[in-house]
């Protein structure tokens, strides 16, 4: 999205080869806004871990550098309902 010139939005996908998302990467934030995703995923193809952060700079991206500024994790009964929900503001 741009506004007055200022690209403010311009985001990079990564993906596993169930084309499950895995990554969410902001190339126009700023250093240190933690805009940066990542998500893991159980055996059905159901979230289990999202975090938000700073993203560690290897090759595979798979993970949130650091204490992720927002933490989530899911997990689903033997049926594949949703039963449990942690949030974490400070990924603590």
């Amino acid at each position: 999205m741009s506004r007055g010139g200022a690209v403010r939005d311009r985001f990079q996908y990564g993906y596993d080869r169930s084309s499950q998302r895995t990554w969410k990467s902001n190339l126009a934030a700023s250093a240190g806004d933690g805009q940066d995703e990542h998500y893991s995923y159980d055996g059905l193809y159901q979230v289990t871990e999202a975090a938000r952060g700073e993203r560690n700079i290897n090759i595979n991206r798979s993970a949130i550098g650091g204490i992720p500024a927002k933490d989530e994790e899911f997990s689903y009964d033997p049926t594949g309902n949703w039963d449990n929900y942690i949030g974490k503001a400070t990924g603590l």
